[in-house]
C-alpha cells in the first residue's frame, strides 16, 4: 500500500527558514528540470529526490548533494532550506 504524499509545514517555525522539501519542489517546478534528470546529476538513483519531496525519505539531503543543488540553481544552501531538520 502506498502512502499519501509527505506533507511538511512550509517553515521550520523555530528558525522561520523554508521547508527543504518545498523549497526543492518550488525551485524544480520553476527549473526545466525533473527530479529524475536532478537525482541522476548528484550520482543518485532517477526517483531520489521524487522521494524525497513526496514521501519524505530520506530525511535529509547529505551536505554534498545539498550543496549541489544549491550550487546548480544559483542560491545558497539556506534557499534550499534547512538541510539538517535535527540541528540545535
Amino acid at each position: 500500500m502506498r502512502r499519501p504524499p509527505f506533507q511538511q509545514v512550509e517553515r521550520v517555525s523555530r528558525y522561520h527558514e523554508p521547508c527543504p522539501r518545498r523549497a526543492l519542489a518550488q525551485r524544480v517546478q520553476a527549473s526545466r528540470e525533473s527530479y529524475a534528470a536532478l537525482s541522476r546529476m548528484l550520482g543518485r538513483a532517477d526517483g531520489y529526490l521524487g522521494r524525497f519531496v513526496n514521501d519524505g525519505h530520506p530525511t535529509a539531503l547529505s551536505p554534498g548533494d545539498h550543496r549541489t543543488l544549491a550550487e546548480f540553481f544559483g542560491v545558497e544552501e539556506r534557499g534550499l532550506g534547512v538541510r539538517d531538520l535535527w540541528r540545535r
